[in-house]
């Protein structure tokens, strides 16, 4: 076998991991700033992965590349083989992303749940509060004195972001309310809070002190789009 030919199948060896890591941290961002940390992690997806394969691989290529190259007409199943081969370990990484938010937003009302899963690997109090994208009620106190705030959640009929540690602190809450500028107070219309028509959108150095209030289970943007 030649270099190139052993450097390629090392290459495709890695797509799985690589797409799995991907996949993952478009749920939960893999926060890291040391290259080794980022290496030996994809390092493990990938070793991770060709463990699973290596069977099927060894298998199809028994089986089918002879006929492969000799240019005989294979079996429909084997032509999904690469495409298995990499929507396979995304979907798994975007199920494993889905199930570290749903962990980490029953953890912080568990704390024996919290325990089994250790410390977060949030870098900052910023990324640890918005990493599990739970629903909440946010109450912001700005440097200029005024009072804001209003529902911050990632449902289906609301949608407010949060960055992460790597860029610049800013936050969109996607329903805002009104405040009592005095008292700090949301302002309320019969049983409802005085929603404004839009979002709010907020940058870190602009806010003084940030209150987050977890809505309970059941409640949060399947209500609000009710309304």
């Amino acid at each position: 076998m030649s270099v190139f030919s052993a450097s390629l199948i090392f290459t495709v060896a890695l797509f799985p991991g690589l797409f799995f890591g991907w996949a993952y941290g478009q749920i939960r961002p893999l926060h890291s700033g040391k290259a080794k940390d980022w290496f030996l992690r994809y390092a493990s997806m990938a070793g991770g992965w060709l463990a699973v394969g290596a069977w099927p691989l060894h298998w199809l290529y028994m089986n089918y590349w002879s006929d492969l190259v000799d240019g005989k007409t294979l079996p429909w199943p084997v032509y999904l083989a690469p495409i298995g081969y990499l929507t396979v370990p995304a979907f798994s990484g975007w199920s494993a992303g889905q199930i570290g938010l749903k962990l980490r937003g029953y953890a912080r009302r568990y704390p024996r749940m919290a325990r089994a899963l250790g410390p977060g690997s949030s870098p900052t109090a910023w990324d640890h509060l918005f990493d599990s994208r739970e629903a909440g009620f946010i109450r912001c106190r700005l440097r200029s004195g005024r009072w804001v705030g209003g529902l911050y959640d990632c449902g289906r009929y609301i949608t407010s972001f949060a960055s992460d540690g790597k860029v610049e602190q800013d936050l969109y809450i996607a329903a805002a309310v009104q405040f009592d500028q005095e008292t700090g107070d949301v302002i309320s219309r019969g049983a409802d809070y005085a929603w404004t028509q839009g979002g709010l959108y907020l940058r870190s150095r602009d806010i003084e002190t940030l209150d987050f209030i977890p809505i309970p289970f059941g409640a949060g943007s399947e209500e609000e789009g009710a309304k």
